[in-house]
């Protein structure tokens, strides 16, 4: 019973651990969400053991009756069993005891008898029937019963009666019926129907349902533990798709078009065209924003805002611009490997630390990158990303407007995160 309940348990924390696993991955890699995780998964282990302690005690509840009486009833069965082997063997021995101890008396031969002298010899007398026993007369044939008087001849010239054309002839005996038994019915009578047996009777053909056998205590109290235990874990296994929840909502999202004023994600002050200076030429932001700490630092939800160098452009469509400059918003995430890319302002490019991948904020010439002169902002002109076919080589953009106190709301999104522009 402990092995199968060591099974289902060894079970269901494989489950809970590979649903862990995949689910992992699409959260949030910061410390803070890895130590929540951890002491979630501490919690549900720690919850786990304590069902498997409560239900070995509870098995031991439930099977310590019915195990004391299959106990009891074969102690009672094995001294049954001694006690009669026990009898038999004494009894035996007795009877051995009293058979040596009787002396043996030798029988006395009878002697055989002699025939009388002039005592006539047994011999068949001539005409007896074979088969009779010598010495006895054969019994005598018994004599006929005395006849019924005879009938009287009919007179002569009298008519005599005979049957008509068609009247039955009698009750006649049939072929094969045993002497003694009653005659047929009369020549043309049409006989009986045979009784047929009825629907529901066994004769009928049917197969009988055996009886089920009944269950023993034992057997009952063990399968209601099972069902209970089968259906805690159960339970146990939806509840983490509860707790892990608030973790899973808004990772891997497709189009979104929610429209909301942009804020620092380090300072969380708005931001405006007055924010960018020399120094400061690129600013990161939540998009979009939800206001819980967990699901805000959610890799897929970084995204830049940059200031274009003077002489860069990119469409009407996909930028902001006014008499400060022109801005344009883009996806942080890197679409090779999802890493988070940093925006270089000496260079004019962006660079993904991962693996090196390079792309470009706008249209213009490249000093530094001859390659990447007048290419579409967003796309990846070195690196692993760039040897991707598209869409998957240019980073999703975030529509800007500039509002009247010059601050930046985000319209939407172009493109899927993590995928590409043109996805």
């Amino acid at each position: 019973m402990e092995s199968i309940i060591k099974n289902r348990f060894r079970f269901f924390s494989k489950i809970f651990l590979l649903q862990t696993s995949t689910m992992i991955p699409l959260a949030i890699p910061s410390r803070k969400f890895f130590s929540k995780i951890w002491k979630m998964v501490r919690v549900i282990s720690q919850s786990l053991n304590t069902i498997f302690e409560f239900s070995t005690l509870c098995s031991g509840l439930f099977l310590s009756d019915s195990q004391d009486d299959v106990e009891k009833k074969e102690d009672s069965a094995s001294a049954q069993t001694s006690g009669d082997s026990t009898t038999s063997t004494a009894e035996g021995s007795s009877q051995d005891e009293q058979q040596k101890a009787k002396p043996e008396t030798p029988k006395p031969l009878a002697a055989p008898p002699r025939p009388t002298v002039g005592t006539p010899v047994n011999r068949p007398r001539i005409g007896t029937p074979i088969g009779t026993p010598i010495g006895k007369p054969a019994t005598p044939a018994a004599p006929a019963p005395p006849s019924q008087a005879a009938s009287k001849p009919p007179a002569v010239g009298a008519p005599v009666q005979r049957p008509s054309i068609g009247t039955p002839v009698g009750s006649r005996p049939s072929v094969g019926t045993p002497i003694g038994s009653r005659p047929a019915a009369a020549v043309g009578t049409p006989a009986p129907a045979a009784p047929r047996p009825v629907v529901s009777s066994p004769t009928a053909g049917r197969p009988t349902t055996p009886a089920k056998k009944p269950e023993s205590k034992a057997d009952i109290s063990r399968r209601n533990f099972m069902r209970g235990l089968m259906l805690l874990g159960g339970l146990v296994a939806v509840l983490q798709f509860g707790a892990l929840g608030p973790f899973l909502q808004g990772t891997v999202a497709g189009k979104v078009a929610t429209t909301q004023k942009i804020a620092d994600s380090i300072t969380s002050a708005p931001i405006t065209t007055a924010s960018f200076s020399t120094a400061v030429q690129w600013l990161t932001f939540v998009y979009p924003a939800t206001g819980n700490p967990n699901i805000d630092a959610d890799t897929f939800r970084q995204c830049v805002i940059i200031k274009l160098p003077a002489g860069f452009t990119a469409p009407a469509s996909l930028s902001a611009s006014d008499s400060t400059g022109t801005y344009v918003g883009f996806s942080r995430v890197c679409v090779h490997l999802w890493c988070l890319w940093s925006y270089v302002p000496t260079d004019m490019r962006m660079e993904c630390p991962c693996h090196g991948s390079q792309y470009v904020p706008g249209s213009g010439i490249y000093p530094k990158l001859p390659t990447a002169d007048n290419k579409p902002p967003g796309l990846a002109v070195e690196g692993p990303a760039s040897l991707q076919t598209p869409p998957n080589n240019m980073l999703p953009m975030i529509k800007l407007q500039i509002n009247s106190d010059s601050s930046f709301t985000a319209t939407g999104v172009v493109g899927v995160v993590g995928c590409g522009q043109d996805c």
